[in-house]
């Protein structure tokens, strides 16, 4: 038993490749015609010798007593025989070496021993290769083996696809050039449409190899006809059909995705819309979910400018200017472009009012609050920012009188607009207050027929007017009633939707929190208020780090402001600050542009703490220097925005670690362009001139 053992561990080297070269050309009709010729010799030999052992162990036995080159040769015919050689070739050595084998046996008289059945088969092979193989024409071969090969190619065809698919794919999530991008989706889709195509059509094919078999050459009218009849054109359009259904169907699972707040999932659902259509509408939601949901404007830039590619649709081109003008506003270095862009929307929106006002003026209205928002956080627009709000609440107005339950909330929208811009200048409180107190009535006679939609309006009118009377110590109870009203508000839409309203609930708290910090006597309640905050918001950045982290920040600072005025809570204050720094360090180095000022506000906030301490000056100075050079850098680069923290940071120096007195007069530079009533700007400047007669 051993000895078969040994003979089969030989033979399953050959075994192997017998398998491959089954595998590889059992499509082919080169293959059953060798194996109709070999199949009943093998047989013939089984039965003589009474093998009972795999088939690889009788082809090894061929040649286990010849020669070893003639084992060699074996060896290599196989090889050859793989690599796709010449059939003719292969068969006139196997012949050759079955003929030794046979001349073998009749040496060992084996004739007479196995009788009748081995040498009918070596007869029966014999004959075969007589009669079916040496008499094919090399010219026959070459194109039987041109098939195969085109066989082998087409085997392989639908891998290849998938693949290459996968690998666009992971090259499209690593892309960072729009153009790039866009070449990727395309040849994603492209090869989409091939690949289910060529499954379509292999069906087809299937059937027509079904019917050669059967009816030979008498069948190729009935293949033909079959294959006209799937006519793959129409098949095309199906498919595209196909797609853009499945399109919509990933766009569905996306909002479901976005719903319960599965960011990730959502993203991949978006992703996979823009793979199977990749149009303006799939663009266009990818970089608004980027843009509102997940704060990475880096993303919704590069899908709005690929949306803008795929239309000519005026009114959609200028949505997109609108959106890209929205987030550019909040980099202070990309201020040229955001105001291009909203410049842009309006000048097509007022284009398309004149020949369509009754649909047009919203947007027109809607642009020029948009650029009244820009325009206000510039000392030197402010006339400009008017302007346009005030542009706008009279179109808005306009239209809610034709309109009331459509254009009223744009109303309130405006007058509350026009009440933050007022409330900025000292000058202008009355204004202010007016602006406020409308939009609350607007938005109180709103929730009264409609309090699912309008409630949160309210609630937002009421933080504005608590945020409005908190600046005046008289009006503190006024103050308190609306922040606590809003609150409540919050609290019970919260309940019923916790995913959407817990971030107001929290940002009511931390209103609240701020109000009873500046009372001594009610510093518990505000410590509950900040803590709250807190607490909501980490839960709420576990689920969306892009979009809640910044809170989480604040929420620190707030904390470590709070406990920085108790002298028993340093540890808790410096712990505070330390972790706010840190969150907007991470958040720097993937957005410098936006949260480096929040960096330098962190760095002040450490230096003033630190600067009490006389052992740690050191300390403070390094981060009062730091946060110095930032703003030093944003105000170079945007002075009417960053002319007064930058100044007022200047004036810190001087004030608390005695710098040199030549920063007060970089400081009064900065705040040419900013008047008295503007913040706390004539304060600072009647700081640096007492500092200035100081000795």
């Amino acid at each position: 038993m051993s000895g078969v053992n040994t003979k089969l561990d030989k033979a399953m080297p050959t075994l192997e490749r017998l398998a491959k070269i089954k595998k590889l050309f059992s499509s082919s009709t080169t293959f059953w015609t060798v194996t109709r010729i070999l199949m009943p010799f093998l047989v013939s030999q089984l039965i003589a010798l009474a093998w009972n052992e795999k088939l690889s162990a009788v082809v090894m036995s061929l040649v286990k007593d010849m020669p070893s080159w003639v084992q060699s040769i074996a060896e290599l015919l196989v090889m050859y025989f793989e690599k796709g050689g010449d059939w003719l070739f292969v068969w006139v050595i196997l012949f050759v070496i079955v003929l030794m084998v046979f001349v073998k046996l009749i040496d060992k008289e084996e004739r007479t021993k196995h009788g009748f059945f081995f040498l009918a088969g070596f007869v029966l092979f014999f004959t075969s290769i007589l009669l079916f193989v040496l008499p094919m024409q090399s010219s026959k071969l070459d194109k039987i083996q041109k098939t195969n090969e085109e066989i082998l190619k087409d085997k392989t065809t639908e891998n290849y696809l998938v693949q290459r698919i996968k690998q666009l794919e992971s090259q499209l999530l690593q892309s960072s050039s729009n153009e790039e991008i866009e070449r990727l989706v395309d040849e994603v889709s492209s090869l989409k449409l091939e690949l289910l195509a060529l499954q379509i059509n292999d069906k087809v094919i299937d059937e027509a190899q079904v019917i050669i078999k059967t009816e030979a050459k008498e069948g190729v009218p009935k293949a033909l006809e079959l294959i006209e009849k799937s006519n793959p054109k129409s098949q095309i359009v199906k498919l595209r059909e196909q797609m853009q259904k499945q399109a919509k169907i990933s766009r569905y699972k996306a909002s479901l995705y976005e719903w319960v707040h599965q960011w990730e999932k959502a993203d991949s659902a978006y992703l996979e819309a823009i793979e199977f259509t990749p149009n303006y509408d799939n663009y266009f939601d990818y970089a608004y979910f980027s843009q509102v949901y997940r704060a990475d404007f880096q993303q919704a830039d590069k899908f709005y400018r690929m949306a803008l590619n795929k239309t000519e649709s005026l009114s959609s081109r200028a949505t997109i200017f609108n959106n890209l003008g929205l987030f550019h506003s909040k980099d202070s270095t990309k201020r040229a472009e955001a105001l291009a862009m909203y410049e842009e929307a309006l000048k097509i929106y007022r284009a398309l009012v004149k020949e369509n006002s009754k649909v047009y003026l919203p947007y027109v209205a809607g642009s020029l609050n948009n650029l009244g928002l820009f325009h206000s956080k510039d000392s030197t627009k402010r006339a400009e920012a008017l302007a346009m709000y005030e542009e706008a609440l009279k179109i808005y107005r306009a239209l809610a009188k034709e309109n009331p339950k459509v254009y009223l909330p744009y109303v309130a929208s405006s007058l509350n607009n026009l009440g933050a811009f007022h409330s900025d200048d000292s000058t202008k409180r009355t204004e202010a207050l007016a602006m406020y107190k409308e939009a609350l009535e607007v938005r109180r006679a709103l929730a009264k027929e409609n309090p699912k939609v309008y409630l949160p309006y309210v609630a937002g009118s009421l933080n504005n007017l608590g945020l409005f009377h908190s600046k005046d110590s008289t009006k503190r109870a006024e103050a308190l009633a609306m922040y606590e009203e809003a609150l409540k508000i919050y609290r019970a839409l919260a309940k019923e939707n916790p995913k959407v309203y817990l971030p107001y609930v929290a940002g009511s708290v931390n209103n609240l929190g701020l109000f009873h910090s500046k009372d001594s006597t009610k510093r518990a309640e505000a410590l509950a208020m900040y803590e709250e905050a807190l607490e909501v918001r980490r839960a709420l950045a576990k689920e969306n780090p892009k979009v809640y982290l910044p809170d989480v920040a604040m929420s620190l600072n707030n904390l470590g402001l709070f406990h920085s005025d108790d002298s028993t809570k340093r540890a808790e204050a410096l712990a505070m600050y330390e972790e706010a720094l840190e969150v907007r360090r991470a958040l720097a180095k993937e957005n410098p542009k936006v949260y480096l000022p929040d960096v330098a506000m962190s760095l002040n906030n450490l230096g003033i703490f630190h600067s009490d301490d006389s052992t740690k000056r050191a300390e403070a100075l390094a981060m009062y220097e730091e946060a110095l050079k930032i703003y030093r850098a944003l105000a170079k680069e945007n002075p009417k925005v960053y002319g007064r923290e930058c100044a007022t940071t200047l004036v810190m120096g001087v004030y608390s670690f005695g710098a040199n007195k030549e920063q007060l007069g970089e400081a009064l530079r900065l705040l040419e362009p900013y008047p008295d009533n503007y913040g706390n700007v004539g304060g600072l400047r009647q700081m640096i001139l007492q500092l200035k007669e100081a000795r």
